[in-house]
């Protein structure tokens, strides 16, 4: 992952999480006659929620996530917000 699709055959279509059967059938069919564009996925049928993150149109992700490593994990520390998260594992007296 990411999987091209403009350039996938139709078994790594299938793999990837919001496209179907009739969507990647649908998919083979299109490209062969001009690029696919992100509308053109939304046109498909292809459920773009699940698909973006595993997806790229001419080599252009669909999503806006930045993939680096340190910055994902930053990320997951500190939220969306960057603010520190408070653990939410209740604590009890005596315990631990």
């Amino acid at each position: 992952f990411p999987v091209e699709i403009n350039r996938a055959d139709y078994a790594t279509l299938l793999r990837v999480p919001g496209i179907g059967v009739t969507s990647a059938r649908r998919i083979i069919a299109a490209r062969r006659f001009a690029p696919i564009s992100p509308e053109g996925m939304k046109k498909i049928g292809v459920v773009m929620k699940r698909a973006k993150y595993f997806i790229t149109c001419s080599g252009r992700p669909f999503d806006k996530i930045d993939h680096q490593p340190a910055r994902l994990r930053q990320r997951l520390l500190l939220g969306d917000g960057g603010e520190a998260k408070l653990p939410r594992q209740l604590v009890l007296p005596g315990i631990g």
